[in-house]
């Protein structure tokens, strides 16, 4: 267990964030609709017990809040084209293979209609993401934000492909999830893990090169490797990006950036980075010395 009480062996049973599955096991195309429509239509989901961002560690997942799941919506999910004129006791035989094979307490009924009783990846990520920034950036915030990336599965809510609820929650989820990389990317130059970052960063940058705020990380992070002209290369690829595609310009942030690199000599790079190097070398060997050695 990590120091923020990160726990990898806890996951959540269900999962939304990709591939639908429970307990690990991947599910019908129809059972998955069903189940990504109650965790979207009742709200945030519960975290599993004991994982970071949960409540109390009684040893059960407690109920998600909101209120029951109509059958009228959760027809309209599992048969976007038309529902069948069986469709409430196909939709029931559904709960039921579903019951059987994990357990009652998947699937709840009301009067009102169904519930959740699960928790979800989805906000056991949203629980870990929000935590995770909210830190300062320090060891502590990588191993938060680095299991919270784990929990990624890249296409949230993918089994309602057709449903602009669904389609709204996943461009957001999406959204806190790159989040979640500037921040990791923010915590990581800050212990000192340059290269790692700039590595990391690049890779989103590939994915979104229009992202300013991953572009003025990854200058950062490479002047603080000591890589000067890389920096101003990317300040350059960044301003070619944005004109040639959008017309724009970069950021006062990132002018501001490229001025400062432009003004200061390539060797006071170099020799700030030796310094903090040189300083970081001795630190690790206080730090490593036994008790009483010296005295």
């Amino acid at each position: 267990m990590g120091q923020n009480g990160i726990d990898d062996v806890v996951r959540p049973r269900l999962t939304v964030l990709g591939t639908v599955t429970v307990d690990g096991r991947e599910v019908t195309r129809s059972q998955a609709a069903l189940l990504s429509a109650l965790a979207l239509r009742q709200g945030p989901a519960s975290v599993p017990a004991g994982a970071a961002g949960s409540g109390p560690d009684d040893g059960h997942e407690a109920a998600p809040p909101g209120a029951p799941v109509g059958a009228d919506v959760l027809i309209d999910a599992v048969w976007p084209s038309g529902a069948p004129g069986s469709a409430r006791s196909s939709l029931q035989n559904q709960v039921s293979r579903l019951r059987r094979s994990f357990g009652p307490e998947v699937v709840l009924s009301t009067r009102a209609g169904y519930r959740l009783g699960l928790g979800t990846d989805a906000a056991l990520f949203e629980a870990q993401a929000d935590k995770g920034c909210a830190l300062p950036p320090t060891r502590a915030a990588v191993e938060l934000l680095e299991a919270a990336g784990r929990l990624w599965g890249g296409h949230p809510y993918e089994a309602l492909a057709d449903d602009t609820t669904a389609v709204a929650e996943s461009a957001r989820l999406c959204a806190l999830h790159q989040r979640v990389e500037q921040c990791l990317a923010r915590a990581r130059i800050a212990i000192g893990d340059h290269r790692r970052a700039a590595v990391e960063l690049a890779a989103m940058i590939e994915s979104d090169p229009y992202a300013e705020v991953s572009w003025e990380l990854l200058i950062r992070a490479l002047v603080a490797d000591g890589r000067r002209a890389e920096a101003l290369q990317a300040c350059s690829r960044l301003e070619s990006v944005l004109e040639e595609d959008l017309g724009a310009r970069p950021s006062g942030r990132i002018e501001s950036l490229r001025r400062q690199l432009v003004s200061v000599p390539e060797d006071s790079c170099a020799g700030a980075v030796a310094h903090r190097n040189r300083h970081r070398c001795r630190d690790r060997h206080r730090n490593q010395r036994t008790p009483g050695e010296g005295s």
